[in-house]
């Protein structure tokens, strides 16, 4: 099993981020209630779903890529994506990057998760951090998944790596 992260995710940087969203969810607290008439129930219901955004956004954090014998692994704060071996068609390397237009996602201090199209490959999951230097991984039946690894060679192990 074959190990690259996006980025380097220190503990530092996990504890600013959540010291940003918490920064964010306060200033909203104080704007809603203390400046507001929008009156309590609204009140609630709008901190409810800037919090549940809040949430999801943190879950979509691009973590790591795991290349095992028989599958990729793109794993996410709060959730895999899973791609077993045999799905996979090919495995194209870029080393100038790709230009994305973002269909539905979002862009973070992490990367930019969400589906993208682009020249290169059309429709995709993307999951990347630096947008300069990516892979992309051709499947069967879904559409591509656009990751950005250090080291593109840990792809070997499913498919030989196509340099674009």
């Amino acid at each position: 099993m074959k190990t690259t992260p996006f980025l380097p995710m220190t503990n530092a940087i996990k504890v600013l981020t959540i010291l940003v969203i918490l920064l964010v969810a306060y200033v909203f607290y104080f704007l809603l209630f203390k400046q507001s008439s929008l009156g309590e129930s609204n009140t609630v219901l709008i901190l409810v779903i800037l919090g549940l955004t809040m949430l999801v956004s943190v879950c979509m954090i691009p973590y790591k890529v795991v290349v095992t014998a028989d599958a990729i692994c793109v794993r996410l704060l709060g959730w895999r994506i899973h791609v077993p071996k045999d799905e996979v068609v090919s495995i194209e390397h870029y080393s100038r990057g790709i230009t994305s237009y973002r269909i539905v996602g979002m862009g973070m201090f992490f990367g930019n998760v969400g589906l993208f199209t682009c020249s290169q490959c059309g429709k995709h999951f993307s999951a990347i951090t630096d947008p300069s230097d990516v892979c992309i991984i051709t499947r069967k039946t879904k559409r591509p998944i656009v990751v950005s690894v250090k080291d593109c060679s840990v792809f070997e192990l499913i498919a030989p790596v196509e340099e674009k």
